[in-house]
């Protein structure tokens, strides 16, 4: 095993980000950023036992940005070999698996519902500034996905395409509940 079951919290300062890492540009978004200042780090970094970092750049970065003193981090095995670390550093980025379409149109939707309900004056255009998805759409693809229309669908712009339809995805919709 890799990664060992030991966690702590370590000095921003003090883990050590080598150069040559896979990801070039930590494309450090406002959205990404926000996140970590209001939920805080959800998953340890990944570091060897001298503090040298694994996995978890992105995260580093924007904790350093919102000036925080310490992250929590979760230490390797010891003794992996450059090779390993890498293909720790590697995986964690390729093997990372989206949410399927309607997973994530169902997501977006109840995000936005619990923000409402959490911040007054929360609006679907504010979600969609957040997300960067038109959230009025998602939430009505959301009230249709057990609709057998869209039984077939790998995601909404496609199912539009291969039932020929012309248009946007929001007049795609209401074709779904047909005539008025």
């Amino acid at each position: 095993m890799s990664a060992t079951d030991q966690y702590a919290r370590l000095a921003t300062s003090s883990i050590i980000v080598q150069e040559g890492r896979q990801r070039s540009e930590l494309d450090l978004d406002d959205s990404f950023v926000k996140s970590i200042a209001e939920r805080g780090i959800l998953a340890p970094l990944l570091v060897t036992q001298d503090n040298v970092l694994v996995a978890g750049g992105r995260r580093l970065a924007a904790a350093q940005k919102l000036g925080a003193l310490d992250v929590p981090v979760r230490y390797v095995a010891d003794g992996l070999s450059p090779d390993e670390l890498r293909l720790i550093e590697l995986e964690e980025n390729v093997r990372r698996c989206e949410l399927p379409w309607r997973d994530h149109v169902r997501a977006v939707s109840e995000l936005h519902g619990l923000w409402a309900k959490a911040r007054p004056g929360w609006t679907t255009d504010k979600t969609s500034a957040e997300l960067g998805v038109q959230t009025r759409i998602y939430t009505r693809v959301a009230r249709e996905l057990d609709n057998p229309k869209l039984a077939g669908a790998t995601n909404v712009c496609v199912r539009c395409c291969c039932a020929g339809f012309v248009g946007t995805p929001a007049q795609w919709l209401a074709s779904l509940k047909g005539p008025k």
